[in-house]
């Protein structure tokens, strides 16, 4: 397929980069082909739907990066947030009012807003790292402005702030994603031949690392430390590549489905990764 614009291939890796991620499996208390994990309300199906509305948005959000030429980049950020909400509105209408992608449209659309960005600049994709530098200026200051409120209606994640100084997803991008650069990226660039192998031994290092606040909100900081120690387990037994460390991921995905446990902060910095990775090497 040819691409007219550069932004139609940037928003076309990013549903790529979702689709990817939601199929790769087993993935310990997450939707997958195999089943539903801790998320009864949903399927791969539901997630495959999510992802099917959400291009033109991606594409609007790449546009408003190639298209700024201003100096100061947490305007950007401004820009796309109304498409963002729209894109929201859009993943609802489609999955019947589930919430499947709410996360990832923030991540992905900051990410895609700095790939046109990038691109407009230097006529080039760019490495995962530059990226992630611009969505770092970009969200300059929104955990402070964000997270450290004072009203009554507090999120999960303001609170968990509050109380853990946990910062999410936000903390990530302000932070220019950390977990991708620092752990996620360089294993999907080393590693090679079977593709779901590669992700789900991805997924297992970004689990030994980050302060994942689904599941500190679901389980606690216990459950957390549980979810990091057995990733790394799995890891040593060979991951989804060896018979032992399919066990132990099955096992997992048990153990995480029957307590509700869920760790959709490390899903979504791996469609992250997904998405940068293919980008690198596109234009």
């Amino acid at each position: 397929m040819t691409f007219n614009r550069p932004e139609e291939r940037i928003a076309s890796l990013a549903v790529e980069a979702l689709l990817h991620e939601a199929a790769a499996g087993p993935k310990p208390g997450l939707v997958d082909r195999y089943n539903s994990g801790a998320h009864r309300d949903m399927d791969l199906f539901t997630f495959c739907s999510s992802a099917a509305v959400l291009h033109p948005y991606f594409y609007a959000m790449a546009e408003e990066g190639f298209r700024f030429t201003g100096s100061d980049l947490p305007d950007l950020l401004l820009r796309i947030r109304p498409i963002g909400i729209e894109a929201e509105k859009a993943m609802f209408a489609a999955t019947a009012g589930i919430n499947t992608h709410k996360g990832i449209i923030f991540s992905l659309g900051i990410l895609c807003a700095s790939a046109g960005y990038h691109l407009n600049l230097t006529d080039r994709s760019g490495k995962g790292e530059d990226l992630c530098r611009i969505a770092s200026q970009m969200c300059r200051g929104i955990v402070e402005k964000e997270l450290n409120g004072s009203n009554q209606n507090t999120t999960h994640g303001e609170i968990l702030f509050r109380k853990a100084g946990t910062t999410g997803i936000r903390g990530e991008a302000e932070a220019g994603f950390p977990s991708v650069t620092g752990t996620a990226l360089p294993e999907l660039r080393k590693s090679s031949g079977d593709w779901n192998i590669r992700l789900i031994g991805a997924l297992l290092h970004l689990m030994t690392t980050v302060e994942d606040s689904n599941v500190l909100h679901r389980g606690g900081s216990a459950a957390l430390e549980k979810m990091k120690r057995e990733a790394r387990e799995a890891l040593d037994a060979g991951g989804a590549g060896s018979p032992d460390g399919l066990e132990i991921l099955h096992q997992m995905d048990r153990d995480f489905t029957d307590r509700h446990i869920s760790p959709g902060g490390c899903a979504d910095l791996l469609a992250v990764s997904i998405f940068l990775y293919k980008l690198e090497n596109s234009f």
